[in-house]
């Protein structure tokens, strides 16, 4: 299977608009949220332990805010074969 990897700036992640209606998820309770999420094939729920395997991989090694300009991205590390 191919891959499209599409790198942006923070800048310019910071400035993309959001899809997602804030007002009515956080009026949803977590009942409701898991619901929508079982309901739909493309959703998948991470668990906490999954959650945890994810850290924050900078190119530049700096701390979060100290440069603006930098590509960041999420790496679960079993997609880096660490896991």
């Amino acid at each position: 299977m191919s891959e499209r990897i599409v790198r942006i700036t923070l800048a310019q992640i910071r400035k993309l608009k959001g899809r997602s209606d804030a007002k009515k998820v956080s009026g949803m309770t977590d009942a409701q949220i898991n619901e929508i999420i079982g309901s739909d094939p493309d959703l998948y729920h991470l668990a906490d332990k999954e959650l945890a395997e994810f850290h924050l991989v900078r190119e530049d090694g700096n701390e979060r805010g100290k440069q603006q300009n930098k590509s960041v991205a999420i790496k679960s590390k079993s997609d880096s074969g660490q896991g």
